[in-house]
């Protein structure tokens, strides 16, 4: 869809990158079947997979991306309806809190998603995403998953009730 809006963009889907070069003027990018040359590259992927691609480019960068661990992930979806956000701490959290370790044994971080994109649930509705630490919610039934998250929830933003819908996705080595 948003590939036939992109009019001098060529995007190639599905082939493995083989290697990416730099000259003065633009990056090219080796895949089985071809290449693309661009006038910039955005790599989206892992660092222990662009680490390699990019030993020849730029060798200190390569390092340091090959350095970083990744951590498998979880993100909880709470969905509340009904909410009076002055009732807790969330008309005060901006759109989202870093928790800190000696915080929180299982949360790294919430974002308040309907309060960061409003259009996103109606005006008294609340979406909630919760990003846990390794490790745990990956251990956790979908009900006991959303109890923890509930309980931490109510302890560091004050919010007093249970989700009206809760989700999970496992992100495999999705975290840095």
């Amino acid at each position: 869809a948003i590939e036939a809006k992109l009019d001098s963009t060529q995007i190639v889907c599905g082939s493995q990158v083989l290697g990416i070069s730099k000259s003065q003027d633009y990056w090219q990018v080796q895949f089985k079947g071809g290449f693309v040359k661009a006038n910039s590259l955005v790599l989206a992927i892992p660092p222990d997979k662009a680490a390699p691609l990019l030993r020849d480019v730029d060798a200190d960068l390569s390092q340091t991306l090959a350095t970083f661990t990744t951590t498998d992930a979880a993100i909880l979806s709470l969905g509340y309806k009904d909410i009076d956000p002055s009732a807790t701490l969330l008309d005060k959290a901006g759109s989202g809190v870093i928790v800190p370790k000696q915080e929180s044994d299982s949360i790294r971080g919430i974002t308040l998603s309907s309060k960061k994109w409003p259009n996103r649930a109606n005006k008294n509705d609340l979406l909630i995403r919760v990003f846990g630490r390794a490790g745990v919610f990956e251990k956790l039934s979908l009900e006991s998953a959303s109890k923890l998250a509930t309980d931490e929830l109510n302890r560091i933003l004050g919010l007093k009730v249970d989700p009206d819908l809760c989700k999970i996705q496992f992100w495999p080595k999705g975290s840095i």
